[in-house]
């Protein structure tokens, strides 16, 4: 003889709230991520001072400060002194560096960085700024930083 009984069923609120809060969450830090990686960083060279503004770090620059005889382009890979050794304040992904570092040189810098071959390298008294521009951003840049307040 063969009896067959009846279970209860399975209750599917509990997994499709947690699989549909796990893809809410997903698609949230996905986008955030993106966020970072698209967001805008902007180098504004004024008569006084040069404000880098990352995707979420910034600093300000007084022109006086600026060793402009120095300030040049530099391919990162060809010149690993200039390349980020320690992190002390900052975020690194793919594709971008951004905060403060320490050199293999042994400076403290300012990055903001997303191409290692055209980087502008900015020596100051208190501390370095290496930005990734764009050519002719770069040059653009070097002359500006170059000129005298005066001039502009």
């Amino acid at each position: 003889m063969k009896k067959s009984f009846r279970m209860q069923k399975v209750s599917l609120v509990a997994p499709i709230a947690i699989f549909g809060s796990t893809i809410l969450l997903l698609v949230g830090l996905a986008g955030a991520f993106s966020y970072v990686l698209m967001g805008s960083r902007t180098v504004v060279v004024t008569d006084t001072a040069v404000k880098a503004d990352g995707t979420v770090y910034s600093t300000t620059i007084s022109r006086s400060s600026i060793d402009t005889a120095n300030v040049k382009i530099v391919d990162l890979e060809k010149t690993p002194e200039f390349q980020p050794d320690g992190k002390k304040d900052g975020f690194g992904l793919p594709g971008l560096k951004e905060g403060w570092y320490e050199l293999k040189n042994g400076k403290k810098a300012f990055l903001m960085l997303t191409d290692w071959s055209k980087v502008v390298v900015v020596p100051t008294s208190d501390y370095w700024l290496l930005i990734s521009a764009d050519h002719p951003g770069a040059e653009l840049l070097i002359t500006n930083l170059k000129m005298t307040p005066k001039a502009m």
